[in-house]
């Protein structure tokens, strides 16, 4: 399947499309919630991001149907390196669409940020991004801290993820 990368911009479509990713019942579990956001609050979330410097959110659509969207990616900078966060739609799960994103969320870290360290947080029960970032030449750093999940009800483990370069 081929990919299209649109960053969000101030409309309502990509406000819903986005509202949507961030409620499936897996985003909503992998980020540590127990209920979908409220679209209020989440519309106030989303106004701030798009005033953020240190943010830039993408909504990864079907190249042929850029009404479907099939995952988003958030790039976040801090210091001297960029934080990658995606999400990818449950129907299209286990199909290399996470893969494609780290590879692209790379890709732009590369060739525009190259002077930062590209990076990730990931909690240990989440196999399925882990496995995503090893395959995509990020290696786990000895860095860690602990962070509570409702989701799990308990505080749980994240670990660091660092690309590799070269």
């Amino acid at each position: 399947m081929l990919l299209r990368f649109d960053i969000i911009r101030d409309n309502e479509a990509d406000l819903e499309r986005l509202f949507e990713m961030k409620s499936q019942n897996s985003d909503v579990y992998w980020s540590g919630y127990t209920t979908a956001p409220d679209k209020k609050k989440f519309a106030e979330w989303y106004n701030e991001q798009l005033k953020r410097s240190d943010r830039k959110i993408w909504l990864v659509r079907e190249m042929q149907n850029s009404e479907i969207t099939v995952g988003y990616l958030y790039l976040t900078f801090e210091n001297q390196s960029v934080y990658l966060s995606h999400g990818v739609k449950e129907e299209y799960a286990g199909k290399s669409i996470g893969s494609a994103i780290i590879n692209y969320a790379t890709n732009i870290c590369l060739t525009f940020y190259p002077e930062y360290n590209i990076e990730s947080w990931i909690i240990e029960p989440n196999v399925a991004s882990v496995n995503t970032f090893l395959k995509n030449s990020f290696r786990k750093t000895e860095l860690v801290k602990e962070t509570f999940y409702a989701s799990f009800q308990k505080n749980l483990v994240m670990h660091n993820y660092s690309f590799h370069k070269g």
